[in-house]
């Protein structure tokens, strides 16, 4: 099962899980990372977390990536316009 092969922390001695439920397991299978090792940290220390929670935390990665692709595009349209000579009039023959 692929809920045991990527979160074996998770599970009992039976194979079942120990901490969260299988809708929860689920949810984090297809989470960025960093989302699962934030719950299975938080859920390991005792901390109750639901489905919703984790759908919020997915939500939450998923802007964060897009603002950081935004900000990477901007900074290569402007490394490009740079390099293409693009050069402020002002700052000619200083």
């Amino acid at each position: 099962m692929k809920i045991a092969r990527t979160f074996p922390e998770l599970l009992n001695s039976s194979g079942a899980t120990s901490h969260l439920k299988l809708s929860q397991a689920i949810e984090l299978l297809n989470a960025p990372d960093e989302v699962q090792e934030e719950v299975i940290k938080r859920v390991e220390s005792g901390e109750q977390i639901t489905v919703k929670e984790i759908q919020e935390l997915k939500r939450q990665a998923r802007e964060a990536e897009q603002k950081a692709q935004s900000i990477l595009l901007e900074l290569n349209q402007r490394t490009n316009r740079s390099s293409q000579g693009t050069t402020r009039p002002d700052v000619i023959g200083q």
